[in-house]
């Protein structure tokens, strides 16, 4: 049996900037058209040709969006970016945070009355709703992960916070 080789990618693609938006982006030559991720602007591509830049590969065109993206930030800011969400999204670090006594007093009338895992469960959307006003679905299944309650155990958990009206969603997103 023979091993399969890494064959590099020798397509053309053409580097653009959105006429709507400004976003730099990728295409291959043979494509049509291209949605612009950012705006949803539709290109054609035949009329980017004059006005693009050409490369081999995927690779050399993700690393000269990457450039020139970083360049009209330079441009726009008057440093580099902060490669971080506007919302400043990250999980959080500590398992102590709900610990504290002026943070489980501040709290106490969503845990006080549960049981078990559903204990675990509201004091790990203490610790979420600390950092975060609103938050998605996915964020709970990481913390309930971390904290040690079965994944299979969440819809129930959430299903019964709601009902107790401890946790309130819209949408696809849920606060305490």
């Amino acid at each position: 049996m023979e091993e399969g080789r890494w064959k590099k990618d020798e397509n053309t693609y053409l580097i653009f900037q959105c006429s709507k938006c400004q976003q730099y982006s990728y295409v291959k030559t043979t494509q049509k058209t291209k949605k612009c991720l950012r705006c949803n602007h539709i290109h054609k591509v035949q009329n980017l040709l004059r006005k693009s830049e050409i490369v081999k590969g995927m690779t050399e065109a993700v690393e000269r969006v990457k450039m020139l993206q970083n360049e009209l930030a330079q441009k726009e800011l008057g440093r580099s970016p902060d490669l971080v969400s506007e919302r400043g999204f990250s999980l959080v670090k500590t398992n102590d945070f709900i610990q504290t006594s002026v943070n489980r007093s501040i709290y106490a009338h969503i845990i006080e009355g549960a049981e078990d895992n559903y204990t675990l469960f509201l004091e790990m959307l203490v610790k979420i709703n600390a950092r975060y006003k609103k938050f998605p679905r996915y964020l709970i299944d990481i913390m309930a992960k971390s904290s040690g309650i079965p994944l299979s155990e969440i819809p129930s958990l959430i299903r019964k916070a709601l009902r107790e009206e401890r946790l309130f969603q819209k949408k696809d997103l849920y606060s305490v």
